[in-house]
């Protein structure tokens, strides 16, 4: 009886462990992420970030940021993982590639998303959809605590 148990346990335990490869497997695509946030006429921030999906990313800091020029870094897998997640959420097929803008005094931004099933591109403001606002200041929270080294 005891073996039975222990079988069974093999058994499970070999199964999601097949799933866990599996899931992995099938997000090995190349991924990207590109923001860009441009300047407003106040005090808005102004940079452009890229994140690929290994972890190591690119950050331009232009205008009302606290990094200033070039820098570039790595996130671990788990924080990638997290913003990727995020962004596979996104039902991108409904959103415009171009939102009318409401507000010049609005800093413009432009956001990539590329993957091995789509790539989009969309370009607005404050006009946007709620949930690509909500992913911008989500990337501006995020380049306050990144770890990142200048490179020019």
């Amino acid at each position: 009886m005891k073996n039975v148990l222990i079988l069974i346990l093999l058994i499970v335990s070999s199964c999601k462990t097949k799933e866990k490869i599996q899931e992995s497997q099938a997000d090995t695509g190349k991924k990207s992420v590109m923001l860009y946030k441009g300047a407003c006429y106040g005090t808005c921030s102004s940079y452009k970030f890229s994140l690929k999906n290994d972890g190591s990313f690119i950050y331009i800091g232009e205008a009302y940021v606290k990094k200033l020029g070039k820098h570039s870094g790595k996130l671990t897998e788990e924080e990638t993982a997290f913003i990727f997640k995020k962004l596979n959420k996104l039902d991108w097929n409904k959103y415009p590639e171009e939102y009318p803008i409401d507000n010049y005094d609005f800093p413009q931004f432009t956001l990539e998303y590329n993957s091995d099933k789509m790539s989009k591109k969309i370009q607005g403001n404050s006009n946007a959809a709620k949930e690509i606002l909500e992913f911008n200041a989500f990337i501006d929270s995020l380049l306050n605590d990144l770890k990142m080294e200048k490179t020019e």
